[in-house]
C-alpha cells in the first residue's frame, strides 16, 4: 500500500508529528514509488520559483503559483485526501 497524497504533502512540508514522520520514513525505506512522489513534490517549489523560464509569461506563472498554493492548502485541510 502506498502513501496518500496528503501524507506526502505533509511530509514534504515537515508538518507531521514525530510518530507520523517515522511511519512515513519507514514506508519510504521500502517503497521506491513513494520516494519518487516525495522527490517530485520536493522539486515543485524549485521549478515554480524558476523565474528564468522563458516559456512562462507572468500571468501563466501567477496562475501556476496560485494553483500550487491552492493545492497545498486543500491537501493539508481536506480530510478527503486521507
Amino acid at each position: 500500500m502506498h502513501l496518500t497524497e496528503r501524507d506526502i504533502a505533509l511530509y514534504v512540508e515537515q508538518t507531521l508529528s514525530e510518530s507520523e514522520r517515522e511511519r512515513i520514513e519507514s514506508h519510504l525505506s521500502d517503497c521506491p514509488a513513494c520516494v519518487e512522489q516525495v522527490a517530485a513534490l520536493t522539486r515543485l517549489p524549485l521549478i515554480m520559483a524558476d523565474t528564468t523560464a522563458p516559456h512562462l509569461d507572468a500571468a501563466t506563472r501567477r496562475r501556476a503559483e496560485h494553483l500550487e498554493t491552492w493545492t497545498r492548502t486543500r491537501v493539508r485541510d481536506d480530510s478527503s485526501y486521507k
